[in-house]
């Protein structure tokens, strides 16, 4: 079986509506809305995250980790999530429990995310807008 072909088998295994290849523009889509100061609320950046728990999924998938294939997938969601850490806070959590992704704070955002930060973490998150 083909890496593609063991990827669609784990996709439709753990109910995964995007391709691998869709999954890592929308992480790489979030890490640039990020670098550039997120403008939603802190809910929907929650939910945007939810692409970075399906990355890991499929980077997990131990049906995959004999393809030499997989070691570059595995690279280009790193080399993404090397961005994505420089944009967090190195000191600050929104929750001490889950993965690195879900408990980092961003530098700087929009106003619906900054407020939130300040009001329900107690966190002073820098402001983007004028």
């Amino acid at each position: 079986m083909t890496y593609v072909a063991e990827q669609e088998v784990v996709r439709k295994q753990l109910n995964i509506r995007e391709t691998p290849s869709e999954l890592l523009e929308l992480w790489e889509g979030h890490v640039c809305a990020c670098e550039g100061g997120y403008q939603w609320d802190y809910s929907e950046y929650l939910n945007e995250l939810r692409v970075r728990d399906v990355l890991e999924a499929i980077m997990r998938a131990p049906e995959l980790a004999k393809f030499p294939e997989h070691a570059e997938f595995e690279g280009r969601v790193n080399e993404i999530d090397r961005r994505f850490r420089s944009v967090l806070m190195e000191n600050a959590r929104a929750t001490t429990d889950g993965p690195w992704w879900r408990m980092g704070v961003l530098r700087k955002a929009g106003s619906p995310y900054v407020e939130y930060c300040a009001k329900a973490l107690g966190i002073n998150v820098e402001s983007v807008d004028p």
